[in-house]
């Protein structure tokens, strides 16, 4: 049957037993064994390598591994430091508790209004309003922030945050930088949280681009191993910000608060009671007022336990405080 053009032809061609020699299995493996050295060459290499890089240089120093009742933050610490010792990084409710903590302090008052809408959902609006402009006795920080909210405004002045996002945003990684560079001076940090890990990443993205071309024939093997193999240091790169033994006694004085203010009363009661005695006090605990619940509520904002905390406190305020309406 004759072909016509970009048809196809299979055939089949057989031998007799004997004309070759079959494989064995020594040949088999030999050809398994180049295939997976190809993929765990550049993978291992660059695991390894990463791996032993944060176990030397990217864990906390070993601290007393006991967590106690804490009634106070870390001596002059305000809650944005706290807020990034706890977890290396400074985020927006840093900023919000600190704001919250200059109201509290009566540096600005807040303002929230309900704003009705047609045929859309009410939404809540916030304001503030500046009290007081001598700024000389806050940190460096707040003075920041509220420079950013207010420039050079007089006593008096109203900002609204939803038109403000823009610069608050700006404002706040400035001052995330200076705290972060700031605990790290003081000896929080084994190194800038925001760059411990870029000294890793630098050095496995040569590595790879080394391996790339020394085994640039390694194909798809070597690739899928490469990749892998950055995908583990860069992993690995993200979890090197570490504390110093400051650091780590100042985390587990914060832990402490954080355990203070998320537990109720009675479920303290009850731990003091039992066996173990996991929450052992080792200072009486303060009596529950106003003033105490508005000094730590900045604190518990950063550590995420604001709803508890304002759970105890929820039959002392028959009024709304004077900082917030």
């Amino acid at each position: 049957m004759p072909l016509t053009g970009h048809q196809t032809l299979s055939y089949v061609v057989g031998f007799e037993k004997g004309y070759f020699t079959a494989p064995t299995w020594l040949d088999t493996a030999s050809e398994y064994t180049v295939v997976a050295a190809k993929f765990l060459v550049p993978f291992l290499l660059l695991s390894v390598t990463s791996f032993l890089w944060w176990w030397s240089r990217g864990r906390d120093a070993k601290g007393r591994g006991v967590i106690v009742p804490q009634y106070d933050a870390p001596q002059d610490m305000k809650a944005l430091e706290v807020g990034t010792v706890y977890d290396f990084d400074v985020q927006n409710k840093d900023i919000t508790a600190t704001i919250i903590d200059l109201a509290i302090r009566h540096y600005i008052k807040i303002t929230e209004t309900k704003v009705k809408k047609t045929l859309q959902k009410d939404t809540t609006e916030y304001s503030l309003q500046l009290l007081n402009a001598d700024f000389s006795a806050l940190n460096p920080n707040e003075q920041q922030i509220l420079k950013g909210l207010f420039d050079d405004s007089p006593v008096g002045t109203t900002v609204e945050i939803n038109k403000l996002k823009n610069k608050l945003y700006t404002t706040a990684t400035k001052v995330g930088k200076q705290v972060e560079k700031d605990l790290t001076d003081q000896g929080y940090f084994r190194s800038n949280p925001k760059s411990a890990g870029k000294l890793l990443s630098g050095i496995a993205v040569v590595v790879g681009i080394i391996l790339f071309y020394a085994f640039g024939v390694i194909g798809l093997p070597g690739g899928i191993g490469l990749g892998l193999g950055l995908v583990v240091v860069f992993i690995f790169a993200h979890a090197m910000p570490a504390r110093t033994p400051k650091g780590v006694e100042t985390l587990e004085h914060i832990k402490g608060l954080k355990m203070y203010m998320e537990v109720a009363e009675k479920d303290r009661i009850e731990k003091l009671q039992s066996p173990n005695a996991p929450y052992a006090a080792h200072s009486p605990e303060p009596t529950k007022t106003v003033e105490l619940f508005e000094k730590l509520l900045p604190f518990a904002i950063v550590l995420g336990v604001e709803k508890q905390w304002g759970e105890q406190f929820k039959s002392l305020y028959t009024t709304p405080p004077d900082w917030y309406s």
